[in-house]
C-alpha cells in the first residue's frame, strides 16, 4: 500500500453534502451466485436460484427491516422505524441473525488495507474526527499511521480516497482520486487535471465545483481496469469514467435521477437502471458522446414498476431488483440491446418458511 500517497489524502472539513440512501448491494448475489438476498414487504428473504425456493427472515419483536447491505459476505440489518434501531448481521445460508454490540459496522466502508480485509470507520457526530481502520470480521483497529480524510467505497474491498483542492478563486473542486485494489494495493492516481474533465452538478445545472454536492459513489469493474466515479445529489447524478492503468479520463454522462443502484461499467459504456414518469423502471445504456464529458443516453427499456434499489448478477448479464407487493417479487432485467419486456423474468415471492428470531 502507498502510505505516503494515503497521507496527502486530505478533505476539506465541512463538505459533507449526504445524498440519501446509496447503493448497499442489495439485493445481494451470495453462495458463488447461487443464492439472492433482498428486502421487501418488511422482511429479508432468501432465494435459491437453483429451485426457485424462497424463504422470508424477520427479527423477532424488531418491526420491520428498515435497510440491509453487504459488507464482504456478510449481511448486516437494521431494524425499527428509526435511526436507533437495532443492527445485526445475518447468516443467509443457515438463517440466523447474529448478536453484535459494534452497530457502528452498519456505517462502515469496506476497504482492504495490506492484504487484510478491512472496514473503516467514519468520522461521526459523537465526536470521532477521523477515519479508522479495523481487521473483518473481527473489527480489531489497526495502527496504521494513516490519515485518511474522505472514502469513498468502490465494490467489494476496492477504495477511493477523495483529495479536494481550492482552485484560484477559492471555489472547491475535485483535486485528485487515489484507487485501491480488492487486496488493498494502489492502483493508480486520478490526477487534478483528469478529474476535472469530467461534469460535475448540484442538481440545478452543471457547474465544475464541488459546491453544494460531493464525489460520492464509486466503482472498479472485476477486472479493475476502469473506474467509474459519480457525484450529485437527489436530483440527479453525473459521472465519469476513468482508465486505472494510467488515471485518464475516458468519457462522461449523468443520469436523470438519483443512483440506487450498482450500474455495470466498462471502458466504452455503462448500463443502470433509472425510474421513469414515477411509475416505469428505465434500462438505460451509457456511451461517450461528441463532447466527453457528456455522453449519449440510450432507453433501452421502460418496463412497468416502481424504482428502486437494484444490483447486477456476477457476470454482469443482468440486473435485479426487488419489488413490494402482495406476493413480493423479484424482476431480473437483461442487460443487452434489444430487451423487451418479455424478457423481463418476474419471480414471485411465495414459497416463504417465516422464521422469526
Amino acid at each position: 500500500m502507498a502510505c505516503a500517497a494515503l497521507r496527502k489524502a486530505v478533505f476539506v472539513a465541512g463538505l459533507l453534502f449526504l445524498v440519501g440512501c446509496l447503493p448497499d448491494d442489495m439485493p445481494a448475489y451470495i453462495n458463488d451466485g447461487k443464492t439472492i438476498v433482498a428486502k421487501a414487504n418488511g422482511a429479508l428473504w432468501t432465494y435459491d436460484v437453483a429451485t426457485g425456493k424462497a424463504t422470508s427472515h424477520r427479527l423477532r419483536d424488531a418491526g420491520g427491516v428498515r435497510s440491509a447491505r453487504m459488507i464482504g459476505d456478510q449481511i448486516w440489518t437494521q431494524w425499527g422505524p428509526d435511526g436507533n434501531g437495532i443492527v445485526r448481521s445475518f447468516d443467509p445460508l443457515k438463517g440466523e441473525f447474529l448478536e453484535h454490540k459494534e452497530a457502528w459496522v452498519y456505517e462502515a466502508i469496506p476497504a482492504s488495507y495490506e492484504g487484510q480485509k478491512c472496514v473503516v470507520r467514519p468520522p461521526d457526530a459523537r465526536g470521532r474526527t477521523r477515519y479508522s481502520f479495523y481487521t473483518f470480521p473481527e473489527l480489531k483497529e489497526l495502527e496504521t499511521g494513516v490519515n485518511v480524510k474522505e472514502v469513498v467505497a468502490a465494490g467489494g474491498f476496492r477504495w477511493v480516497a477523495i483529495t479536494v483542492a481550492a482552485d484560484r478563486a477559492g471555489s472547491l473542486e475535485l483535486g485528485q482520486v487515489e484507487v485501491f485494489s480488492q487486496e488493498g494495493k494502489h492502483v493508480v492516481t486520478v490526477q487534478h487535471d483528469e478529474a476535472q474533465k469530467m461534469k460535475f452538478t448540484g442538481g440545478r445545472g452543471d457547474f465544475r465545483t464541488t459546491q453544494g454536492g460531493r464525489v460520492n459513489y464509486a466503482r472498479l469493474n472485476d477486472d479493475e481496469k476502469v473506474l467509474l466515479l459519480a457525484f450529485g445529489n437527489r436530483g440527479h447524478f453525473t459521472f465519469g469514467v476513468f482508465d486505472t492503468t494510467d488515471g485518464k479520463f475516458l468519457w462522461g454522462g449523468r443520469t436523470e435521477c438519483p443512483l440506487r443502484g450498482n450500474p455495470v461499467v466498462k471502458r466504452a459504456e455503462a448500463w443502470s437502471l433509472e425510474g421513469a414518469n414515477g411509475e416505469e423502471i428505465a434500462l438505460i445504456r451509457h456511451t461517450a458522446g461528441d463532447k466527453p464529458a457528456e455522453g449519449k443516453r440510450e432507453t433501452v427499456l421502460k418496463y412497468a414498476g416502481m424504482y428502486g434499489e437494484y444490483n447486477s448478477s456476477p457476470d454482469g448479464s443482468m440486473f435485479v431488483i426487488a419489488r413490494d407487493g402482495q406476493p413480493p417479487r423479484l424482476l431480473f432485467i437483461p442487460i443487452r440491446e434489444g430487451v423487451t419486456a418479455n424478457d423481463v423474468k418476474v419471480v414471485e415471492l411465495t414459497n416463504q418458511e417465516s422464521t422469526p428470531r
